[in-house]
């Protein structure tokens, strides 16, 4: 008898574990869109609960928020060894831009253009939003290392920008969060490492084990994003048991949605518009109907590198871009060319401190711009990476990453894949702007040289008779 009931006991349990296995794969099959949405209701609905029917103390807010809390934490502990493990072996994967030094130098200088100007939008935004919403107190800023006696003017933003470039302390710079530090250091050792592996093959080797080291890293992190609509959960339920949060995070997040798709909708229909209308002589609409293709992918997948091999055919088959200048251009683009990513980061870490009491003077506003588009430019082509960065800005101009931050995490789901529709239409108007100026560049030295020849020919006939 007890034999059986131990057998009946055992088979009890081999049920409850199969069916929460079967559960649990479904669940992951499942995309972390829709899981961190559904996470997005369920903190919400306990959040309401426990705010409703008890009065909860601090320690079982902190409690419920636990996950969300270490989750942030596992962020911020693996985003600065990636990033500069990142920078370090970037230089030595750019081999194609030195030897098409003329299209890189287009190449480049779109990116910029584009990025720097992303950044000039989400500051103006993000100020005409808030303004309108709230008055600016004159209480001391939260944080703020770099003036923290009053006003920065332009003038010390610029030479503070260049004192976190050149930090004289790396580890300072590592335990200080100096991100901008960090990367200027990483570039300058990556570009000499680059030159010493042509004729080095310890420099080689060296470049291979970091190159597995970021790997590895990146493997860690796509770990923790996995882990967001937990963490999402228990952050908006922590958050949402205290009813004086709840409110300013109901406020906040409507005026990110507006203050981010007022900047995106800019970006797309007047800079790229522009563009295309006055350097490559194109009708913006015409180029925008022809991307219709990159445009889904783009959507659909939440990922810049999924998109390459689409956006590729569509710029050669529909658009006209050589296929060398196409396959040069929409790879690289889809890892340093982040308009969007630049735009939010300025967007969301600006708001996130007014939103916590920090209201950035101008200047501070600048750093926070200059670092997020230097970082976007390191961002990984990767559905749902964002939120990494995010905290990577953040700890870099010392805003405060609390449970503020779920109020950007509740719409990052869909404000991923609108970012990846910008990105990669900036991809693919990249494409097209420097296939035009190549091609345009080629038309000139064949007139040139016909000129120079005809002349040449003629002077000779000349001289001859």
């Amino acid at each position: 008898l007890i034999d059986a009931k131990d057998r009946h006991l055992a088979e009890s349990r081999k049920s409850v574990s199969s069916g929460l296995s079967v559960i649990w794969n479904r669940w992951n099959n499942v995309s972390l869109a829709l899981r961190t949405l559904i996470g997005c209701v369920v903190g919400i609905g306990i959040g309401v609960l426990v705010q409703t029917f008890s009065n909860p103390n601090d320690d079982v807010v902190s409690a419920i928020g636990f996950i969300g809390e270490l989750y942030i934490r596992a962020l911020k502990l693996l985003v600065i060894p990636y990033i500069a493990l990142s920078m370090l072996i970037t230089p030595s994967h750019v081999g194609d831009v030195a030897a098409m030094k003329k299209v890189g130098r287009y190449v480049v200088g779109y990116y910029a253009l584009t990025t720097f100007l992303g950044v000039a939008e989400g500051i103006i935004w993000v100020n005409a939003f808030q303004l309108s919403s709230r008055s600016i107190s004159n209480e001391p800023e939260i944080g703020d290392d770099f003036d923290s006696t009053g006003e920065t003017t332009i003038t010390q933003a610029i030479l503070n920008i260049g004192r976190a470039a050149i930090d004289e302390n790396l580890f300072a710079a590592f335990s200080e969060a100096n991100i901008l530090g960090i990367i200027v250091f990483s570039l300058w050792m990556g570009f000499l490492l680059m030159k010493r592996q042509i004729v080095s093959q310890s420099t080689r080797n060296l470049l291979k084990m970091m190159s597995d080291l970021n790997e590895t890293l990146m493997e860690m992190i796509e770990s923790v994003i996995d882990v967001t609509p937990i963490a999402v959960c228990s952050l908006l339920a922590g958050q949402l048991s205290s009813e004086s949060v709840s409110l300013s995070l109901l406020e906040g997040l409507g005026y990110y949605i507006a203050a981010l798709l007022t900047a995106l909708s800019i970006h797309l229909l007047v800079v790229y518009g522009a563009i295309l209308f006055i350097v490559a002589r194109q009708n913006p609409f015409s180029v925008f109907a022809r991307l219709t293709d990159p445009i889904a992918t783009a959507f659909a997948t939440s990922s810049s590198a999924a998109t390459i091999p689409v956006n590729i055919k569509t710029a050669v088959e529909k658009n006209n871009v050589s296929k060398e200048v196409a396959a040069f251009v929409i790879p690289l683009g889809a890892t340093i060319n982040m308009d969007a990513a630049s735009m939010k980061y300025t967007i969301a870490v600006i708001f996130l401190a007014g939103l916590a009491g920090d209201n950035m003077n101008f200047g501070r506003q600048i750093i926070t711009g200059l670092i997020a588009a230097f970082v976007s430019m390191g961002t990984s082509p990767l559905p749902n990476a964002g939120i990494v960065f995010l905290v990577l800005v953040m700890n870099a101009v010392n805003v405060p990453v609390t449970g503020y931050v779920v109020v950007i995490l509740t719409i990052e789901w869909l404000s991923d894949r609108l970012e990846t529709v910008i990105n990669c239409v900036g991809d693919a108007v990249g494409a097209i702007v420097v296939d035009h100026l190549v091609k345009q560049n080629l038309n000139k030295q064949e007139k040139f040289s016909e000129g120079f020849s005809s002349d040449f020919s003629e002077r000779t006939r000349r001289f001859s008779s």
